[in-house]
């Protein structure tokens, strides 16, 4: 895409790409910071999401975008590599630098899709590291925020969680993951891939039902859309407000989790401090506990629902000693004090400094 074409003009004027532009913008230093110091890796599977990023972000400030693509062996190597052609070609048509890596993920054990997700943000990091660029940007949109709300709603999740997906999330000391589209939806994506004449890489596994992001996306969004067109905005409206319902309790929690001079990880917490309190405070405190003692080992998170029986135990009066295996963690309940000790299935836990 030249500079100085009528087709960059053309798509600078479509109303999602000034959204996506402003939005970037504004996540990758403000008014103050010139594109020119706004390196942006960009994820790009070749789906119609990460391209019509990709063709925004090129519009406003292409030699401020790299094009990155990680290749996994989740999907037959015919398919990924026609994705990872489709988002060269991409790069290539948009006269931007391209890069692209490959992870194995299926000779692993464990949740193969939850593997793959942690190896390609890993990977990505180490491009974005190579490259010199302090953001990386993903393709989650309005249609995926709310997605996700109503699956972490249909798992019983709390403030925190059903925020849904953050606008920018620290990956390490100097880069993060910014993404620029949730103010637009998918309709939007597939109209600025339009604009640009491009074709944009269709997976199939999008279609399957039998998963749940898929169920939700083609049976209950669209009926939500039919009750409510401005479902996607209002959705967006309260997941950011639980967010900050979320980091207000969060904040509330640091004295208890972090004691003495040293500030290590707390090894008991009194009961005394948590009765009375609500169980969306104890449930958190208990939730925070518990990753920040596994904090770095990728063991799966704790959700309300299998905490209940823990946050109940808490607040009665019973004072006999009890002990819960919720994850990786045993919690026991002594007639003052909440103790967190790993379970015999976890590795070994380990105390540290808050983080900055």
């Amino acid at each position: 895409m030249k500079p100085d074409s009528p087709e960059r003009a053309r798509i600078r004027k479509d109303p999602a790409v000034r959204e996506i532009i402003r939005a970037w913008r504004s996540l990758t230093g403000g008014a103050d910071t010139p594109d020119s110091e706004r390196r942006t890796l960009v994820a790009c599977s070749g789906g119609a999401d990460s391209s019509a990023l990709a063709i925004a972000l090129a519009a406003a400030a292409p030699r401020s975008v790299v094009i990155a693509h990680v290749v996994h062996d989740m999907r037959p190597l015919e398919q990924a590599h026609a994705d990872r052609d489709a988002a060269e070609n991409l790069a290539r048509r948009l006269g931007v630098r391209y890069f692209d890596a490959f992870v194995r993920v299926r000779s692993r054990p464990g949740n193969a899709e939850s593997d793959a997700r942690l190896r390609r943000y890993a990977t990505l990091v180490r491009i974005a590291r190579a490259r010199r660029c302090p953001h990386v940007a993903t393709g989650h949109q309005a249609d995926d925020l709310a997605e996700t709300v109503i699956m972490r709603l249909l798992a019983g999740a709390g403030p925190l969680a059903m925020s849904g997906i953050r606008e920018k999330l620290a990956l390490d000391h100097h880069r993060s993951i910014i993404r620029p589209m949730l103010g637009v939806t998918r309709a939007d994506s597939e109209r600025i891939c339009g604009l640009f004449n491009w074709t944009w890489a269709v997976d199939a596994t999008n279609a399957d039902t039998s998963r749940l992001r898929s169920a939700v996306r083609h049976r209950v969004i669209p009926i939500l859309k039919e009750i409510s067109p401005r479902v996607l905005t209002r959705i967006r409206c309260s997941s950011s407000l639980l967010a900050d319902a979320g980091r207000h309790v969060r904040s509330s929690i640091t004295e208890l989790l972090f004691q003495g001079e040293s500030q290590s990880i707390a090894e008991h917490i009194a009961r005394d401090q948590l009765r009375g309190k609500t169980r969306l405070y104890v449930g958190e405190v208990l939730r925070g506990w518990y990753q920040l003692l596994t904090r770095g080992r990728r063991l799966r998170r704790i959700s309300f629902r299998a905490l209940a029986p823990v946050i109940a135990a808490v607040q009665d009066n019973d004072r006999r000693p009890r002990e819960f295996t919720v994850g990786f963690a045993t919690f026991l309940i002594h007639k003052d004090t909440v103790t967190l000790t790993p379970a015999t299935n976890a590795p070994e836990f380990r105390t540290s400094s808050p983080p900055e």
